[in-house]
């Protein structure tokens, strides 16, 4: 019997793919090239072919057709049917400290939203891609990330200009990659803003005959900023992701400025609003003191600019973490909608999912954030929050898998948040009682402030979690 897949043709399967993405027939079209009549056509057929009812039905369908693969050995990425993924690697030219890598660490950032928007090929998230050096060999960061297609460059400040050097390259079973494209740009410095998007715009329009014109249907709106400002925000977020006290200041004293210098910069506002919620989250401020300006900036940030999938992702991280679920999940998801290859954003939704008990789901968005960004620096909150949804649904040894993962990529940098509680509590629901008793004991060297900030994060609903701290020792009191 001819399987699903069969009875569709590689058209008609990228119309199901588009389809599925929640396009239109006019966009599909544009996307494609083609009519909007011969969409229709299209539609009817894959329609027929799977015998589904309305499209729903068929993006449904679309996820068991398991499609085959070029390469046997790439990873997909949930949510994106047989598309490869792709990464943007570190731009090469700068020293770590040097003014011009905050241009550098930038363009890898901006390349990473700018494709992940298009809402096409699955991105690999730039927290992961900056983990590796700007020379490092594209065949072996290809395997660790599992992409099929690798974007690497350079980039030098030359006076008042900015040269750049960009490549794409198709990763094979060879020892050598296979180049598809490369450029050189050399812009002044104010319009570097505009270089990333002719960049983007080339390479998306290299990359498969169904990205040519994509920009017709996603309009990227994209405002020249004042580079002193874009600076600024570059170099908060690098604050930021030390997870420390002085870098949570830092990064405030930046945005707050760059925010002062051009008060129309959405980017300095979701930036203001990013701070504050780590901030909170990683336990620098009191719950009553982050709320209202992380919300408000987050609210600038989006009277700016509507349909930014960053603004919508540090509102929904204000609001999730006060626990407003109703407030939150929407904005979270029109973030995801926006730029699906945002592990930070899967990550918020997962954890707003688990504090309501949507359980399953949590799991489910957690997955996505690791497949996303499969080298994050930040990836023991993610295996604290699987740890935390293991504790819920009564799975205690992948509680204390992940809660060890936790444990080992925990930064000890001045956060007070910690996921070390977990591994005593994993322990003694697994009748270790003894090996509990001696984890309990090293949490005494946690600062109380950290072991109740910890317990509110755990949530509410954690029975189990109490319950296995109680037999490892704990007398039901916070410090």
């Amino acid at each position: 019997m001819a399987r699903q897949e069969d009875r569709l043709t590689p058209r008609q399967l990228e119309v199901l793919e588009l389809m599925a993405k929640g396009l239109t027939n006019p966009e599909i079209g544009s996307v494609l090239g083609i009519a909007t009549t011969t969409v229709k056509t299209h539609v009817a057929a894959v329609m027929q072919a799977l015998g589904a009812g309305s499209r729903t039905e068929a993006a449904v369908a679309l996820g068991k057709l398991g499609l085959e693969r070029d390469d046997p050995a790439e990873s997909l990425v949930p949510g994106f049917g047989a598309r490869p993924p792709i990464a943007v690697l570190p731009f090469e030219g700068a020293a770590a400290k040097a003014p011009e890598s905050w241009f550098t660490e930038g363009l890898t950032t901006d390349l990473c939203r700018k494709l992940g928007a298009t809402r096409w090929l699955p991105v690999i998230d730039p927290d992961s891609s900056l983990t590796f050096g700007s020379n490092e060999p594209a065949q072996r960061a290809g395997r660790e990330l599992g992409v099929r297609y690798v974007i690497q460059g350079s980039a030098a400040r030359l006076g008042s200009r900015l040269a750049l050097a960009v490549k794409l390259l198709h990763l094979t079973a060879g020892a050598e990659a296979e180049l598809v494209w490369a450029d050189r740009f050399e812009v002044d410095l104010d319009e570097l803003v505009d270089a990333h998007r002719q960049v983007v715009g080339r390479i998306v329009g290299e990359l498969a005959p169904a990205l040519l014109e994509i920009d017709r249907v996603h309009h990227m709106r994209v405002r020249a900023e004042q580079i002193r400002v874009w600076e600024q925000c570059q170099q908060a977020a690098a604050w930021l992701r030390g997870e420390s006290a002085e870098g949570f200041a830092q990064a405030r004293a930046l945005l707050e400025d760059a925010a002062r210098v051009d008060p129309r910069s959405s980017r300095a506002w979701t930036g203001i609003s990013n701070a504050w919620n780590d901030g909170y989250y990683l336990g620098f401020v009191a719950p009553e003191e982050y709320a209202g300006p992380a919300r408000d900036a987050a609210h600038r940030a989006l009277d700016l600019e509507p349909e930014d999938a960053e603004a919508h992702l540090a509102c929904g991280r204000a609001f999730g973490l006060a626990d407003d679920a109703e407030q939150a999940l929407p904005h979270l998801e029109r973030s995801i909608e926006l730029n699906p290859s945002s592990s930070r954003a899967y990550n918020a939704v997962a954890g707003v999912l688990r504090r309501v008990d949507r359980i399953d789901e949590a799991i489910d968005a957690y997955h996505k954030a690791r497949r996303i960004s499969p080298r994050d620096p930040a990836m023991d909150h993610v295996h604290g929050g699987l740890s935390l949804c293991s504790f819920a649904k009564g799975e205690f040894e992948e509680a204390l898998d992940h809660a060890r993962r936790a444990a080992l990529g925990e930064r000890r940098s001045g956060r007070t948040l910690s996921f070390m509680p977990l591994i005593p509590a994993a322990l003694a629901l697994l009748g270790r009682v003894e090996e509990a008793r001696e984890a309990f004991e090293g949490l005494r060297s946690l600062p109380a402030r950290s072991l109740r900030h910890s317990a509110r994060f755990a949530g509410r609903n954690t029975p189990h979690l109490a319950e296995g701290l109680r037999m490892a020792g704990w007398d039901g009191r916070l410090p």
